[in-house]
């Protein structure tokens, strides 16, 4: 057995620091959880305030894998994780989604004893973009996944370019032995290649799957990341996710080392042929449904495999996953099933209507928005939603649409200029009314489809613990209590 939580000897005034860094950490998560208050951020934050290394002096020697961009770092981290513990591996993860410094160090410090006694852990760290260029300056990960790149939070990363050169940054600062799993169907993913020469490897649709490209599409990103030139679009997946050249540079979508492509029927739940290069394929259902979540799934394996998982394994595994807290999460309240979307951005939401339309039996949809810091306070990016284009189908699919939080007059007024008729729209003060209000209006085999983001979701989720909620996962459920407070 190890016996060890730090690995590094930083001298004797050093080990001194650590030693009251790890008994604040300590006696402050303690005190947050008889409290019940939430544990996540603050013991981490008081211990690296008291000893800057305490990460540092954790992960040095030990394997660590990082996974940064825009959408699916939560749920790629949990696929990724179930995949390894599969394999025997024992690994720490940030689960509780606290992906900045002093969330990853609150994480690492809650299973002290675990990491202990483990003789080879296994470090996956969900990964702030912001934080990723901080991070890799003294952490020294072995393998980087990049999801993808879309407009987020624009207060805190400002437009894509920047946010592509933070995580640029991040992989530039790697040692050279770290692997990179890609993005090939994004350009602004696929291109941070060069920054890792032969040391990438890429994920995506089979372009077989994908839909011919028009070229009225609204693109997020439409010029080469190499050299400015407008890319030339033949075929797309979503966003601006798809195949691509540049004419001008030669820059090329690089062949994906595994693919899937979703059933015509039930892509959307997440029914798919999945392909590894130089294997036999394979059908299955990954047990989180949706398009977007198929891209994850595909992520996952691919670092798994480059971490020594088994051809034969993730085939078992991905029909077992889970979601996690508000990604796709499933939920019962006074017997009407809800599903839980997180959303943050236009191209995320754009991606979970899509999953509701495939799903007929949702009859309400209730977002929840708030502008706190953790969200990012400019919530512009709701009129960036194609609203409009799916305002038909929701007025003939929904009863009735619902909304709560400190800006849920702005998304109300979002769906009206849409064009979506104000009879359906009932704002409401508090998230146990609007709840209870959404599923006394259906039968008992309609659903509810609630769209929140970050802040939201963390309430949302306490407040359905209180009211009864019953969820698939009981381990999102334990967590849940007290997560608010993050």
């Amino acid at each position: 057995m190890s016996s060890r939580f730090f690995t590094r000897n930083p001298g004797l005034l050093g080990r001194f620091r650590r030693w009251l860094a790890l008994c604040a950490g300590r006696i402050l998560r303690f005190i947050s959880l008889k409290s019940g208050r939430s544990a996540s951020a603050l013991p981490g934050g008081v211990a690296l305030m008291i000893y800057r290394d305490f990460l540092q002096d954790i992960c040095d020697g030990r394997e660590l894998v990082m996974v940064s961009g825009t959408n699916g770092k939560t749920t790629i981290v949990h696929t990724l994780s179930e995949l390894m513990r599969a394999e025997g591996r024992e690994v720490f993860a940030n689960d509780s989604g606290a992906n900045m410094q002093d969330g990853l160090a609150s994480s690492l410090l809650a299973r002290r004893g675990e990491i202990k006694a483990a003789k080879k852990p296994l470090f996956i760290f969900e990964v702030d973009e912001a934080w990723f260029p901080r991070l890799t300056r003294y952490l020294k990960p072995q393998f980087c996944i990049v999801s993808n790149f879309f407009r987020d939070q624009l207060d805190r990363y400002g437009e894509l370019d920047h946010t592509r050169e933070l995580i640029r940054t991040a992989l530039e600062q790697c040692p050279e032995h770290t692997k990179f799993v890609l993005c090939a169907d994004d350009p602004l993913c696929a291109s941070l290649s060069d920054a890792g020469k032969a040391r990438s490897r890429f994920f995506g649709m089979d372009v077989q799957a994908m839909k011919p490209f028009q070229d009225d599409l609204l693109l997020e990103s439409r010029r080469c990341p190499i050299c400015g030139e407008d890319l030339t679009h033949s075929a797309t997946a979503y966003a601006h996710l798809g195949e691509y050249h540049c004419e001008h540079c030669g820059f090329i979508r690089p062949v994906p080392d595994f693919s899937f492509f979703p059933d015509a029927e039930e892509g959307a739940e997440g029914l798919a042929r999945f392909h590894s290069s130089g294997e036999e394929g394979c059908t299955l259902r990954f047990g989180i449904p949706g398009l977007h979540n198929l891209y994850n799934a595909a992520a996952a394996v691919l670092g798994a495999l480059q971490l020594g998982l088994k051809q034969a394994s993730w085939k078992q595994v991905l029909p077992e996953v889970r979601p996690v807290s508000g990604r796709m999460e499933k939920q019962k309240l006074k017997g009407r099933d809800l599903s839980i979307i997180l959303i943050k951005n236009p191209v995320g939401a754009e991606q979970a209507i899509s999953y509701i339309k495939s799903d007929k039996q949702i009859k309400a949809l209730y977002f929840l928005l708030n502008d706190r810091e953790q969200d990012g306070c400019d919530v512009s990016w709701i009129w960036d939603i194609d609203f409009e284009d799916l305002a038909s189908e929701l007025l003939e699919q929904v009863k009735l649409i619902l909304f709560s939080g400190s800006r849920a007059a702005d998304m109300a007024l979002r769906l009206i200029y849409a064009g979506v008729d104000e009879n359906k729209l009932r704002v409401f003060d508090t998230v146990d009314e609007a709840l209870l209000t959404a599923v006394k209006g259906l039968e008992a085999d309609e659903k509810v489809a609630i769209l929140p983001n970050y802040t939201a979701m963390l309430h949302l989720r306490n407040r359905l613990l209180a009211l009864g909620a019953q969820t698939e996962n009981k381990g999102i459920a334990a967590r849940a209590k007290g997560e608010e407070d993050e």
